[in-house]
């Protein structure tokens, strides 16, 4: 069976506007979320989505429960549907025993994300 979100049944019916969706956590970024962002015309094709790290190890640390090659299929699978589709994120510096290696890492994936806007 089909699903059927809010967003499908509630915005077609409310005047003009836009929303801009944020996650609280990359790991709850899927497909399906995607997907139905970029099927409700009421969503803009952006999405805030805090990476806090660059580094797998910070990460771990962190407890964040997912990884940067996790994180980068959400980035990827979005951006092969819609190319401009837009991201900011979050990132923390400094985390204690991050090392120059893992600063390293973050740098890079800024890079390779090209981030609208970066909160630091």
């Amino acid at each position: 069976m089909e699903k059927i979100f809010l967003t499908e049944l509630i915005f077609p019916n409310f005047g003009d506007f836009i929303i801009r969706f944020m996650s609280s956590h990359p790991k709850d970024a899927g497909k399906e979320l995607i997907d139905t962002i970029i099927r409700c015309e009421k969503v803009g094709r952006h999405f805030h989505l805090p990476v806090q790290s660059g580094s797998n190890d910070i990460l771990e640390k962190m407890n964040r429960r997912y990884t940067v090659e996790r994180y980068m299929e959400t980035i990827k699978y979005a951006r092969s549907i819609i190319p401009d589709f837009s991201f900011t994120t979050d990132i923390i510096v400094g985390f204690p025993n991050e090392s120059e290696e893992d600063f390293e890492k973050t740098l890079e994936l800024m890079k390779r994300v090209g981030y609208d806007n970066i909160y630091s």
